[in-house]
């Protein structure tokens, strides 16, 4: 009994960790087909270049792109292993006689063969995407560089003026609209900095 026990309580788990490994492979396949949809490509050949807007959206969709192409390559490099751990899985559960699927659903083996199918055409897609944005990152690199260091100048303005602007010392003969004064005036300096913050 107890070792009919415990091999229960290992199919289960197999059978389990099997199911939610094939949906997340599948998902992953769905969310990235679904993030790859636009090419940045198509979108900033035709954009505006005086649409300060519109040029903000299509780095959105820019950066939405380069995250999937990023999970892709992290994926990539385990989608072997994930999908020989699968095969043993089924295999197991098989030697033991374990159903694991409905009547209405795939046959786990087939299933997995289609999943790594569609890894393969999204990893193909990904490349073609890659290859066509491949310039259009260059340049948004060069235009993020020249924001960075106009921010950088605008910090250190700051910091100057911050140094040279509040009281770091406390005379006992100022009055109680003067300290409420220089009070106003750090309450000041730190709304700014949240707005660099922002």
């Amino acid at each position: 009994m107890k070792i009919n026990s415990w091999v229960k309580v290992y199919t289960d788990f197999l059978t389990h960790e099997f199911k939610t490994t094939l949906k997340n492979l599948k998902d992953f396949n769905m969310r990235t087909n679904i993030g790859l949809k636009t090419n940045p490509k198509d979108v900033f050949a035709n954009a505006d270049p005086h649409n300060e807007r519109q040029k903000e959206k299509n780095r959105g969709l820019l950066m939405k792109v380069m995250k999937h192409i990023s999970e892709m390559k992290n994926v990539k490099g385990q989608i072997s292993v994930v999908i020989e751990r699968m095969r043993n899985m089924v295999l197991k559960l098989k030697k033991h006689g374990i159903q694991i699927t409905e009547k209405s659903e795939e046959e786990p083996l087939q299933a997995i063969e289609a999943s790594e199918a569609g890894f393969n055409e999204t990893e193909k897609k990904v490349n073609e995407i890659k290859k066509d944005i491949i310039n259009i990152i260059a340049d948004e690199a060069i235009e993020v560089k020249k924001k960075l260091d106009i921010f950088g100048v605008k910090v250190n303005e700051f910091k100057t003026d911050f140094k040279s602007s509040l009281p770091y010392a406390y005379d006992e003969n100022l009055s109680i609209a003067e300290i409420l004064a220089n009070y106003g005036k750090i309450d000041e300096y730190y709304v700014r900095l949240q707005k660099f913050e922002q």
